[in-house]
């Protein structure tokens, strides 16, 4: 039988260990998740609460002290989990002088995708690029930079797609385009693990959410089950009881 989780997190500890520290610094200590496939789900906590350090231990450039940690089935060390997911950080960066078509074009032939120029111009559309994409990346707003970095994310069509604070030094407008480009991707089938600090816009685009603080799993909530239950300010006010004590 299949699992039906697309991220699979169990009793993950993690500890960074230094000549000048007398014992270990304990970043996340046994953290349990799951995220079912075609879900959105959001990772919230503080700033230094272990959040970045979960997203490397999932992409595999950091491994658990304890615990493990699978991507549809597949340990997160293993090179071959990587080939499902797309990734977009925080503030992504390109070559100012390429234009999207350029950079789009070196990444996809970095991932040897099939009929590279069809779905260049496909992301192009998806992304709302299509009318700027031969400007030069350099003269791009943060917000065209980050549908772009969408777009790279998105060029080897990979299941699971994982974006670290992908909301940053986006306006309302973009805001706006975000929110509905994360649920065109759900219907087409994406997983989508994100880390947000707008909690409207989590509310609006997420299925589940998890909340962590000093590495720990505080909360993990069914968002529609919580609109049922309670106000629409009730995952802000959630939060704010949990990580403020």
């Amino acid at each position: 039988m299949k699992s039906s989780c697309a991220v699979s997190i169990e009793h993950v500890t993690k500890k960074f260990y230094s000549s000048f520290l007398k014992k270990p610094s304990s970043v996340l200590t046994d953290f349990s998740w799951n995220i079912e496939k075609g879900q959105v789900a959001a990772l919230l906590g503080p700033n230094g609460s272990g959040k970045s350090t979960l997203l490397k231990i999932l992409l595999g450039f950091l491994n658990p002290t304890k615990g493990r940690a699978q991507l549809f089935g597949i340990p997160c060390w293993n090179l071959i989990s990587r080939h499902s997911v797309g990734f977009l950080p925080e503030n992504p960066v390109f070559p100012s002088f390429f234009n999207a078509r350029e950079a789009l074009t070196f990444y996809g032939k970095l991932s040897n995708v099939p009929s590279l120029s069809s779905k260049i111009e496909e992301l192009l559309v998806l992304v709302a690029l299509h009318e700027k994409a031969d400007d030069l990346i350099g003269n791009y707003s943060q917000g065209m930079r980050q549908r772009l970095g969408l777009a790279q994310a998105l060029i080897h069509e990979p299941k699971l797609l994982i974006l670290d604070e992908p909301t940053t030094g986006l306006d309302p407008v973009g805001l706006d385009f975000l929110s509905d480009l994360l649920l065109e991707l759900k219907k087409l089938g994406k997983t989508i693990l994100l880390t947000s600090h707008l909690l409207a816009h989590v509310e609006k685009t997420c299925d589940q959410i998890a909340i962590i603080k000093e590495g720990r799993l505080l909360h993990t909530r069914a968002l529609d089950k919580m609109k049922q239950e309670h106000s629409p300010s009730s995952l802000e006010q959630l939060y704010l009881n949990l990580v403020s004590h």
